[in-house]
């Protein structure tokens, strides 16, 4: 190895990590019994990863996103549906679950911003639609915000307990 001279560069975008929006989404919000009172970001907590220099957030997270309809996770609380989540139950076995989805695309933004990072939004490809996807750019174009990375779907390929129902072949 010769420190002397500059070979491969490592790509900034390893340093990132993901938020999912029915687990950890939640915890960075004000809460009031488990029900966001304001909708501001808990800063105390995001103070903690602005040391990590995060270069990227990932959102919806993993294979959430094959569930994860934008368009319910904006706007009032009050007006938000749940939208369906897994959870790893003990064993191998997923459960699916329904939770209104309080960490949404638009608190997403505001936590990005926040930390200084870039978004990869994670487009759902298995109960979403094409136009949902152009729908979501097109929110986020209107509001200023720009989400360069776009990820189709997460581990697509799943089968086994209730993955079944999102399982995709490559027909």
């Amino acid at each position: 190895v010769n420190l002397n001279q500059a070979g491969h560069t490592v790509s900034p975008l390893l340093f990132g990590d993901q938020i999912q929006w029915p687990y950890f989404g939640q915890d960075f919000l004000k809460v009031d019994s488990f029900t966001p009172t304001s909708g501001q970001l808990r800063t105390d907590l995001l103070d903690r990863l602005k040391p990590l220099h995060l270069s990227v957030m990932r959102y919806p997270a993993g294979t959430l996103a094959s569930y994860f309809h934008w368009n319910a996770s904006t706007g009032s609380y009050s007006s938000r549906g749940s939208l369906p989540t897994n959870d790893l139950q003990s064993g191998s076995t997923f459960q699916l679950q329904t939770q209104v989805p309080y960490f949404g695309a638009d608190e997403f933004i505001q936590a990005a911003q926040y930390l200084g990072t870039g978004m990869m939004i994670q487009a759902n490809v298995v109960s979403g639609t094409p136009a949902e996807a152009a729908a979501w750019l097109s929110h986020y174009k209107n509001a200023g915000v720009v989400a360069k990375y776009w990820e189709l779907g997460n581990e697509e390929y799943l089968s086994g307990g209730n993955f079944d129902a999102v399982h995709l072949t490559a027909a």
